[in-house]
């Protein structure tokens, strides 16, 4: 990053900032917080805090945007009807969604009493509806590709029962609920032109790079200035092209290392809590799915990049560390 920072042509404080953020954030995290750990109570409490402010935000939305709700039910078409509540973009609520929808499958499997299982249900009830009227296919196909890994992988029939039988009840509203039925014709509808054109030109734009540009790539504020000059957008919407042309090779090679590792780390944990391996490994795949198609990147500045760096990097990293020394679950 030392390098491509020395060849940016101009520097805006919003590029300051995300040379510095992303620099100090990994010496935070892979240096001082190495070896922090994070305990299965606290991790709940985690999961709880998230998913309360997801439920506060569909509150919000209830009470003070009913005109979304109803454009996002009536809709003929998906763009500009996207339910967003207080959130700065539907992409960003949809985020926000299917980490509380995590966030309530984990709380589901650690045995909880009575009534938290009854406040994960209804929050179930609440947030997944909210996710479909984001529109945002981002969240709702990371999501839906986690639900797929998440099943397969639980060991407690009990739960995977309960959640094979809430999706067939889902499936069963899709077909015979009109309201559910269009959002889906909806998002399906959606067209992905517009992103088969970025990563046409994105690939393209390297390709004319000199080979150190290839390797260190040609900073932020060129790329993002000759964007939206040819094609009105700052952005590829794809985290893994984004990083290409930012940082070049090198930067690339960051990115899937943090993945990889993170992966490696996660299949060494099967051992001693298969459980919490597979549920770490589901997340990272919601994750990488989440960057294929969205230009959020982790251990990057924009809050929205934050929030994923910390639920589904971050924590869970340090919940391993708990696990490996035996300190996840007080007795």
């Amino acid at each position: 990053m030392i390098v491509t920072f020395s060849m940016e042509s101009n520097l805006s404080t919003n590029t300051l900032v995300f040379y510095a953020y992303s620099i100090l954030f990994v010496f935070l995290i892979f240096v001082l917080g190495l070896k922090f750990k994070v305990n299965k109570e606290q991790y709940i409490y985690f999961l709880d805090a998230v998913i309360i402010v997801s439920l506060i935000s569909a509150s919000y939305a209830l009470v003070f945007c009913p005109e979304q709700i109803a454009a996002a039910l009536g809709a003929s078409n998906a763009y500009g009807n996207e339910l967003s509540s207080f959130f700065v973009s539907s992409h960003e609520y949809g985020l926000y969604m299917g980490a509380s929808i995590i966030g309530c499958f984990f709380g589901l499997q650690s045995f909880p009493s009575k009534r938290k299982k009854t406040f994960y249900i209804i929050a179930l009830i609440v947030l997944v509806p909210n996710l479909l009227m984001t529109f945002s296919r981002t969240s709702i196909y990371s999501t839906a590709i986690f639900f797929l890994f998440y099943v397969f992988s639980l060991k407690k029939k009990r739960l995977k029962i309960l959640i094979l039988l809430a999706s067939f009840v889902f499936i069963f509203l899709c077909f015979t609920w009109s309201p559910l039925n269009s959002l889906l014709e909806n998002l399906f509808a959606k067209g992905s032109a517009g992103r088969d054109s970025l990563y046409a030109y994105a690939l393209e734009y390297y390709a004319d790079y000199s080979p150190i540009e290839m390797l260190f790539g040609s900073g932020i504020e060129r790329v993002r200035a000759d964007f939206e000059t040819a094609l009105d957008h700052g952005s590829v919407h794809c985290a893994y092209l984004q990083i290409l042309l930012y940082f070049g090779a090198i930067g690339l090679i960051w990115l899937l290392f943090c993945l990889v590792a993170a992966l490696i780390l996660y299949c060494k944990l099967k051992k001693m809590n298969r459980q919490w391996a597979w549920n770490f490994i589901c997340l990272l795949i919601w994750c990488a799915c989440i960057m294929l198609t969205n230009t959020t990147v982790i251990f990057t500045s924009p809050v929205d990049s934050y929030f994923l760096t910390v639920f589904a990097w971050i924590i869970p990293r340090y919940v391993c560390n708990a696990i490996r020394l035996n300190d996840f679950q007080k007795e």
